[in-house]
C-alpha cells in the first residue's frame, strides 16, 4: 500500500513539472501578434498601476473598437473580408518589423 502512496505522489509531484515545461514551451513558441489571453492583472497594491495596465491589456486586444463593431450587424462575407485584411496587415507589419531588425543588427555589427 506505501508503495502505491509513493508512486502516486511521485505521479502527483511530476504531473505539475510536466504541465509547467509543456506550457513554457508553448509560451516560447506563441508570438507576439498574440492577444494578452489571462483573466487577472496580477497582485497590484497601486490603483492606478492597475487600472493602466489593465487599460493596456484592453487596448492590446482591440476590445473596444470590437465593441463598437458589434453595435450594428455585419454581414458574414463583410466580417470574413475584415478579419482577412486585419490578419494579412497584422502578418505584414511584423515581416517588416523583422526585416528592419535584422537591417540595424547588421548595420551594427559592420555589414
Amino acid at each position: 500500500m506505501s508503495s502505491m502512496k509513493n508512486s502516486s505522489d511521485s505521479l502527483s509531484q511530476s504531473l505539475p513539472r510536466m504541465l509547467a515545461t509543456k506550457y513554457q514551451d508553448s509560451k516560447e513558441l506563441s508570438t507576439s501578434l498574440e492577444p494578452y489571453s489571462g483573466r487577472s492583472i496580477g497582485n497590484v497594491s497601486n490603483v492606478n498601476a492597475a487600472y493602466r495596465r489593465l487599460n493596456a491589456i484592453l487596448a492590446q486586444n482591440n476590445v473596444r473598437r470590437e465593441l463598437r463593431a458589434n453595435m450594428y450587424y455585419e454581414k458574414p462575407n463583410v466580417a470574413r473580408r475584415r478579419k482577412n485584411i486585419e490578419r494579412n496587415r497584422k502578418l505584414f507589419g511584423a515581416m517588416v518589423r523583422k526585416k528592419v531588425a535584422l537591417i540595424m543588427q547588421m548595420k551594427q555589427r559592420g555589414m
